[in-house]
């Protein structure tokens, strides 16, 4: 009965962090959502609808490889293609599924004792869904329960060899599978202890909620020059400053001086008191006396953390106030805020906030923006090119549109950055400070709606 339990958690608990896994590193949408279910309910009706779709020998192999190319994607996932990682991630645990499914298939028992069997069966799968849902959030700083979820599911193919040799062709063989299987162990172990001890490396503070891991890391303590504090999300560096007095103030990473965003804040009605929706502390160090700058950010952990361990938000010369939710939805029910300047950057990871590119919440963007005002896109990303979908914006609104790319000056603490820049009128755009590095977006157009967003469209 253990083995029953066992069998039916460990799928349950892949399929769900694998899933958190996949939407965090690229987008939180439906299909994402459903092929890993789609692929665990196929499992289970392959497994017990006939004997001859299950083969122990080829799914076994299958899953000790693929679970292996899992581990590598977690630790190495921001240098592969996105549609790699999404094949190797779901690739494993389709296996995994039918390895485990498979097995429970051949420990059906008999008639008799069915009741029995089912009911463990079906209360391994809440377990595994109570684990990740409700237990992991509480028990782990990090998404844990994915390593915890891979290396039970190596256990039990393990436990499964040693009760049944028949996993193997011939005994003669089974020195050289179990040196295999160990060898397995030992580099998916190896693989997911290396990700576990980088994650705390220099972390001063993690923190982990509903919308993620946050980590605040202190780099180069020793380093006066260099000695600088970083907010990671996922993935993805959100924000640094360096901890020097006389550099504290420099707008750093993808919000450099020359930045698509920097120009816009440096240039833009930069002789009046001007009014900035944004959703990230660095941009307040543009702030002036006179200047009102909102913050719209859902998550509240951020907003503690920008607070205790960075200074943007204390130093600033501007009014500076911060609205707790959903951008979007805070927008929508705010009367015209009339900002000079509404700057988006909502990347969560490498994932694409797609609700916030659609043409409908672009009219929410334009009906608080001033005539002469300017909406700023970071569009910074790996896998995928945006600049299509603000065409399309663009040109559904018929809005001037260019886009500014910067290179990373790592003495100046920047990134290699790429926003777009809108606006109503042509003349906005066309100021000095716009003039080098100033690009076009393309002949391409896509219009992304509420009712339909494809991310294969803006593959890179």
């Amino acid at each position: 009965m253990a083995i029953w339990f066992a069998l039916a958690m460990v799928p349950s608990v892949l399929l769900l962090a694998m899933t958190n896994q996949v939407c965090l590193d690229v987008a939180s949408v439906p299909f994402l959502w459903i092929l890993p279910l789609t692929l665990y309910l196929l499992s289970f009706i392959l497994c017990f609808d006939s004997e001859r779709w299950y083969n122990r020998r080829l799914f076994a192999a299958g899953m000790v490889v693929l679970l292996a190319g899992v581990s590598l994607a977690m630790v190495n996932g921001s240098a592969m293609s996105i549609v790699l990682q999404v094949v190797i991630y779901f690739a494993a645990f389709f296996f995994a599924a039918m390895f485990c499914h498979g097995e429970l298939a051949r420990l059906k028992p008999h008639p008799q004792h069915l009741t029995s069997f089912y009911l463990v069966m079906s209360a391994g799968g809440a377990a595994g869904g109570l684990f990740v849902g409700m237990l992991a959030p509480l028990v782990f700083p990090f998404y844990w329960e994915l390593h915890l979820g891979i290396l039970a599911a190596y256990g039990l193919l393990m436990v499964v060899f040693w009760r049944d040799t028949s996993i193997v062709s011939t005994p003669a063989h089974l020195p050289g599978v179990q040196l295999l299987l160990l060898g397995g162990l030992f580099w998916i172990g190896s693989l997911l202890g290396y990700q576990v001890i980088d994650a705390f490396s220099e972390s001063v503070t993690v923190s982990r909620n509903f919308y993620g891991v946050l980590r605040i890391r202190e780099r180069d303590v020793g380093n006066a020059d260099k000695h600088r504090m970083t907010m990671v999300h996922g993935r993805i560096l959100h924000g640094m400053q360096f901890v020097d007095q006389e550099r504290r103030h420099l707008p750093t990473t993808y919000y450099g001086l020359d930045s698509g965003i920097g120009r816009v804040m440096r240039s833009h009605h930069a002789a009046r008191p001007r009014r900035v929706g944004l959703g990230v502390g660095t941009l307040a160090t543009y702030g002036k006396t006179g200047d009102m700058v909102r913050y719209y950010e859902i998550d509240p952990e951020v907003i503690h953390l920008a607070k205790l361990h960075f200074s943007f938000l204390s130093d600033s010369q501007a009014d500076v106030n911060i609205t707790l939710g959903d951008a979007r939805l805070s927008l929508e029910r705010e009367p015209p805020q009339r900002f000079d300047v509404l700057a988006l950057d909502a990347f969560s990871s490498d994932a694409i906030p797609s609700h916030l590119l659609t043409r409908e919440v672009f009219a929410i963007y334009l009906r608080h923006l001033q005539s002469d005002g300017i909406i700023a896109v970071h569009i910074s990303n790996r896998h995928f090119n945006l600049k299509p979908v603000l065409a399309g914006i663009a040109e559904s609104f018929r809005l001037r549109a260019c886009s500014i790319y910067t290179d990373a000056d790592a003495s100046a603490g920047t990134d290699r950055t790429e926003w777009v820049l809108l606006a109503r009128k042509k003349s906005v755009l066309n100021d000095d400070t716009f003039a080098n590095g100033k690009r076009s977006l393309g002949k391409r157009k896509l219009l992304w709606t509420d009712e339909r967003s494809n991310l294969l469209d803006v593959f890179d």
